[in-house]
């Protein structure tokens, strides 16, 4: 495999908000990286269920930073395939320096709150794994 995780999602039509925020937030260096990576990419649809404005104001100058934590969420280091995961519960470390639940305990993967609709996409750089949902990351706890 030749490609890396960021060159196959930028050839999904699916995958265009989030290749779009990469490069907003100026991560598609990160992405390139020798890895080994695992993203959790989130389809258009996903973005499209967030709360209307939600993209829109993730793309504002001033959230530049809540932009690059969001999107870090979704890349663990590592790869992580499916079969990797079966019948357990495990927590992976993301780029975003918060973990990231993934249960594997029902026939479908689960990552957080989104369910893995396609697995195990081989990239040079790690492995794609499409999401039906955005992954959030928790809010610190306040004092």
């Amino acid at each position: 495999v030749k490609q890396t995780i960021l060159e196959i999602v930028g050839t999904g039509e699916q995958f265009s908000t989030f290749v779009s925020l990469v490069a907003q937030a100026d991560l598609r260096r990160d992405l390139r990286r020798r890895g080994p990576y695992t993203l959790f990419v989130p389809t258009n649809d996903a973005f499209a269920a967030l709360p209307e404005g939600t993209v829109d104001q993730l793309q504002l100058a001033d959230n530049r930073e809540t932009l690059q934590k969001l999107l870090r969420y979704h890349v663990a280091r590592g790869k992580i395939w499916f079969d990797d995961t079966s019948g357990e519960v495990t927590s992976v470390n993301t780029l975003a320096g918060v973990p990231l639940q993934i249960d594997g305990t029902t026939n479908v993967l689960v990552v957080s709150d989104a369910v893995v609709t396609l697995s195990d996409i081989k990239a040079s750089n790690g492995v794609v794994h499409v999401i039906d949902a955005v992954l959030l990351p928790p809010e610190p706890a306040g004092p």
